[in-house]
Order: structure tokens, then sequence, then C-alpha cells
């Protein structure tokens, strides 16, 4: 759990500081509904070391599915389910970072053996994907572990496959 935890604070944050380079302010969400279109993924690749490796998933109910491959506290695919205000909270997090005006890629070519982050997200009509390997703003980086605070480290249950 604490690699999955300090994997989730570095992602978020390289979101947040992404978010914080741009200059253009999105609106904020004043709304108390979800999307109905509204999916989140973070995917965390690997490296020739001991960097986690997971995906995590998020649908508009709140249904979240967490896959953990290799060098993370969870092994295996699980599941929770946020409330209504956590999920909400994740879709203003959103909005409020700006994520939509996020840079789609943050890495330089030909640096090897290094780690990406990649957050995808549809809501209100609108798809954005952010990747980030390398030369990452420290603000986005601040963003991907906030936005996994957010979601939160606990309460998963193992699915039975």
């Amino acid at each position: 759990m604490k690699q999955f935890s300090i994997a989730a604070v570095l992602l978020l944050t390289l979101l947040i500081t992404l978010a914080a380079c741009q200059t253009n302010r999105m609106t904020q969400r004043t709304s108390t509904e979800i999307p109905a279109d509204f999916s989140l993924t973070i995917q965390r690749t690997g490296c020739r070391g001991r960097c986690p490796i997971y995906q995590l998933s998020i649908d508009y109910t709140g249904q979240v599915v967490y896959t953990g491959e290799r060098f993370t506290d969870l092994t295996g695919t699980y599941e929770k389910k946020l409330e209504t205000a956590q999920l909400l909270a994740v879709v203003k997090y959103l909005d409020e970072k700006q994520f939509w005006a996020m840079d789609s890629v943050y890495d330089q070519p030909g640096v090897m053996d290094v780690p990406a982050v990649t957050v995808a997200s549809t809501s209100g009509g609108r798809t954005h994907q952010v990747r980030a390997r390398f030369n990452v703003p420290e603000e986005v980086v601040t963003f991907y572990e906030q936005l996994e605070v957010l979601i939160g480290p606990a309460g998963y249950t193992k699915r039975e496959e």
C-alpha cells in the first residue's frame, strides 16, 4: 500500500505542476452532478528497476478498479466504490487544476528507462489524456499525486476471478 501511496503522490504532483503552467482558465464546475460520460484512468508504467506498474479506472458511478501488476502493495485486481462527494471532488479537481488545458505529452525522446504516468479522462463531452515521463513540471507531478490522494488508497477489496 505504501508504494501505491507514493506512486499516487508522485502522479498527482505531476499533474498539478502541469496545471499551474497553463495560462488559460477553464470554467469551474459548479454543478453537483457527475457527468454521465465521466471516466478517469491513471496508468503507471514500469522501468528496469522496481517502479510500480498499475492501472486505476473510475466510472461515472464511482466504481474504481485497480489492477496492480508489479512492485505495488496490491497485486491483482481490486475494487471499491467512491462516495458521491468523493467522486464529485475528483471531477471538480480536474476542472480546478485545468486538466483539460494541460499538454498531452511531457517527455524527451531518447531517454530510456523512465516510467510514465498517463491520466486520461472523459467528462461533459470532453476527452483528454496527459502522458508524463520526462521533463515534467513540478505542478504536474503535484496534480497526479493529489488526484490519487482524492481517490484514496484504502477500501479496496480483491475481485473474485
